[in-house]
C-alpha cells in the first residue's frame, strides 16, 4: 500500500469515493444476494481500477534503478495491464566516465527481460523513447530499446522516438556512443530492417533546431535513417517537426519509402517545394494524408500546394486541420506575424478529393495573411 501511495497521492485518494459509489451500486443489485459475492466482485473491481490508474501507461528512465522497478512490474500481474511504455533517456555526460564497464550490458539485460515478460501478455503495443531534460544521449536508450525489440522479436503497433537529422552530426566524426551501437555486425542491421518493415506505425518527433547539439552519441538516428531507406514498406509515418530545416533533410532516402499513410504535424514550410517534392516521391503508394497545424509562409502558399496535391496524388483519405498562410507585417513600430484563416477539410473518396482540391477558390480573401481580429473589430 505504501508503494501505491507514493505513485500518485492525488490519484490514489480518489479511489475510496469511487469504491463507495461502486459498493452502493452493488447493494442495490438484486442479483448480488450474498456478502461473499459482493466482496469478491468488489475485490476484482478494486484491482481493475488500481491497475488502470497506475499501470496502463508507464514512464521509466533509462537508469538501473528505474529499469529494476519496471522489471518487477513486468513480472507481476500488473505487467499485463501496461499498454503504453515510455523510456526516458537522461543526460549522462558527467556519469559515463564513472560508470562500470558492465553497466550498459546490465541495463540491456534488464530491458531484454522486461520486453520478454511483456511479450507474453501482448497488451503493450506502443513504445516511446523520449529525450529527457537536457538529454544529449538520447540514442543510448533508443539503441537499447531497438536491440531488445529485435532480440525478442517483439510485435508492437507503434514505435515513437525523437529524431535528430544527419546534418546535426559533427563533421568527419566516426566516434560511436559509449554503449556501442547495436547495428553491427551486419546481422543486426538486417534485423533492424526486418523490424521496421513489419512495424505498422513509426512516429518521429524532431526537436526544435535550437535544441540540437553537435553530439557524437546521436549517430543511432543516422543508422535508423539508413535502415528506413532499406525497408520494403512502412504503412504509416507520423512526423512532427518545427521548421524548414527538418523538411530539407527529410527529403533524403528515408522519404523514398513506399508509404501508405503520412501524418505531418506542427511544421512551418518556407517554400512550397519543400512539401510538394516530398510528397511527389511517394505518389505511387501514398493513399492517406494528414496535415495538422502546418504553416506556410507567403500569401499564396497553400493554394498552390493543395493544387499540386490534387494533381500529383491519388488519395483515398485526407484530413487537413488548421492549415494557414503566414507572413510578417512591416509595421515600423509593432511588427507582428500575420495569419490567414485556418483551412480545414476532411473527406474520403479519390475522385471527390481530387475534384475538391482542383476547384478551390484560390482568390478567396481567407487565404490572405492579415490581422483578422482587427478586421472583425472594425
Amino acid at each position: 500500500m505504501e508503494y501505491a501511495m507514493t505513485l500518485d497521492n492525488c490519484a490514489f485518494v480518489k479511489l475510496p469515493t469511487e469504491l463507495r459509489l461502486q459498493i452502493a451500486g452493488y447493494l442495490e443489485d438484486s442479483d448480488l444476494i450474498t456478502l461473499r459475492t459482493l466482496c469478491s466482485t468488489l475485490a476484482h473491481d478494486t484491482i481493475d481500477r488500481f491497475a488502470d490508474r497506475f499501470f496502463r501507461s508507464r514512464r521509466h528512465r533509462y537508469v538501473p534503478s528505474s529499469l529494476e522497478a519496471l522489471l518487477e512490474i513486468s513480472a507481476s500481474r500488473f505487467g499485463s495491464r501496461i499498454q503504453l511504455l515510455e523510456i526516458e533517456s537522461r543526460r549522462l555526460d558527467f556519469l559515463i566516465p564513472r560508470l562500470s564497464a558492465t553497466l550498459f550490458a546490465d541495463m540491456q539485460g534488464q530491458l531484454r527481460t522486461i520486453l520478454k515478460n511483456l511479450a507474453t501478455t501482448s497488451t503493450c503495443k506502443r513504445i516511446n523513447v523520449m529525450a529527457g531534460p537536457r538529454s544529449t544521449h538520447h540514442n543510448i536508450a533508443l539503441n537499447a530499446v531497438l536491440l531488445a525489440l529485435i532480440e525478442n522479436d517483439y510485435d508492437i503497433d507503434t514505435l515513437g522516438c525523437a529524431f535528430w537529422g544527419p546534418e546535426h552530426y559533427p563533421p568527419n566524426s566516426d566516434t560511436l556512443s559509449q554503449d556501442q551501437l547495436p547495428f553491427k555486425p551486419r546481422i543486426r542491421i538486417d534485423g533492424l530492417v526486418r523490424f521496421l518493415s513489419s512495424l505498422p506505425c513509426l512516429e518521429l518527433a524532431v526537436p526544435p533546431f535550437k535544441q540540437h547539439t553537435f553530439d557524437n552519441a546521436k549517430t543511432s538516428c543516422n543508422e535508423l535513417q539508413k535502415a528506413l531507406a532499406l525497408c520494403d514498406t512502412i504503412p504509416k509515418l507520423i512526423f512532427r517537426g518545427h521548421s524548414r530545416k527538418e523538411l530539407q533533410w527529410a527529403r533524403e532516402d528515408m522519404w523514398r519509402l513506399p508509404l501508405h499513410t503520412i501524418i505531418l504535424e506542427d511544421i512551418t514550410i518556407e517554400v512550397r517545394d519543400d512539401l510538394t517534392s516530398l510528397l511527389e516521391v511517394m505518389r505511387g503508394s501514398l493513399r492517406n494524408l494528414r496535415l495538422n497545424r502546418v504553416r506556410c509562409r507567403g500569401e499564396f502558399g497553400w493554394q498552390l500546394i493543395l493544387l499540386c496535391i490534387g494533381q500529383l496524388l491519388a488519395l483515398d483519405d485526407v484530413k487537413f486541420e488548421e492549415l494557414v498562410n503566414v507572413d510578417s507585417s512591416d509595421h515600423p513600430t509593432s511588427p507582428q506575424e500575420l495569419s490567414s484563416k485556418p483551412y480545414n477539410y476532411e473527406d474520403t473518396g479519390r475522385e471527390r478529393i481530387r475534384a475538391h482540391l482542383l476547384q478551390l477558390d484560390l482568390d478567396s480573401e481567407d487565404w490572405e495573411p492579415r490581422l483578422w481580429s482587427d478586421e472583425e473589430q472594425g
